[in-house]
């Protein structure tokens, strides 16, 4: 389970401000201090890379891997906002708005690799 790549593009709700791309895994270098991890924490400012990757390029790669792939769901609610732009909802979840409904936070993966060939 990880952050949806759509959920990642996007930088502010109101105004809408997307400053991420929707793939392609050209590397990006920012100076950061904190995580997604821990939202509240601050942390000494660190250079970061990172590579955004689309769903499709996320389950290629599994695939392309030699993984057969079980399993894909995207989510639209997330017990927590890692970038402290999300609505809560009153059952308590966050969820990104889109129109009348709402895009995925989060997607979940499983895949499995081939049994080994035993002689």
């Amino acid at each position: 389970m990880d952050l949806h790549p759509a959920f990642q593009t996007v930088a502010t709700l109101e105004p809408l401000v997307v400053d991420w791309p929707y793939g392609g895994g050209e590397p990006h270098r920012d100076t950061v201090t904190g995580t997604y991890a821990e939202p509240g924490l601050s942390l000494p400012a660190q250079d970061v890379v990172e590579y955004p990757h689309s769903i499709g390029e996320i389950v290629t790669a599994a695939a392309t891997a030699g993984l057969t792939v079980k399993h894909l769901g995207e989510h639209v609610a997330a017990e927590f906002d890692p970038r402290g732009i999300l609505h809560q909802g009153r059952d308590g979840l966050y969820r990104l708005p889109f129109g009348d409904s709402h895009l995925p936070v989060l997607y979940s993966l499983r895949a499995r690799a081939p049994h080994p060939h035993t002689s």
